[in-house]
């Protein structure tokens, strides 16, 4: 699963690809963002949250989160090509994400409390 981003170039990267990403000539300057920091670190909460400006529109802000096509858009993007689609503020998304981590972290500190239990019983 994806357990790391990168605030440049704004992938995302399972660990095995994020090795190879720290190794590349061409990305290995590049400050990796594990994903359970952000829930943590103030410093990689700012990273995430620096102003990003669309590709498209370069004067426009990306502030809106286009789930069809997984993609973050600015106003104008939203009311052109995907105004068709389902596109919701990314302070939302950021928020329903947030949780389902909360949420998806301590299931599995759970799960590692009862897998150590049953290895204490062996």
């Amino acid at each position: 699963g994806i357990n790391a981003e990168y605030g440049e170039c704004q992938e995302n990267y399972c660990q095995k690809h994020a090795d190879f990403h720290d190794r590349s000539r061409a990305t290995c300057d590049h400050h990796l963002v594990v994903i359970e920091d952000i829930l943590e670190s103030h410093q990689a909460f700012q990273m995430l949250h620096k102003r990003h400006y669309c590709l498209s529109h370069p004067k426009e802000l990306v502030s809106l989160f286009c789930s069809d096509c997984e993609k973050a858009v600015c106003p104008r993007c939203a009311i052109g090509f995907h105004k068709s689609h389902d596109v919701t503020s990314i302070e939302e998304v950021y928020e329903h994400i947030k949780v389902k981590m909360e949420e998806l972290k301590k299931k599995t500190e759970s799960k590692i409390y009862s897998l150590k239990q049953s290895i204490v019983k062996i």
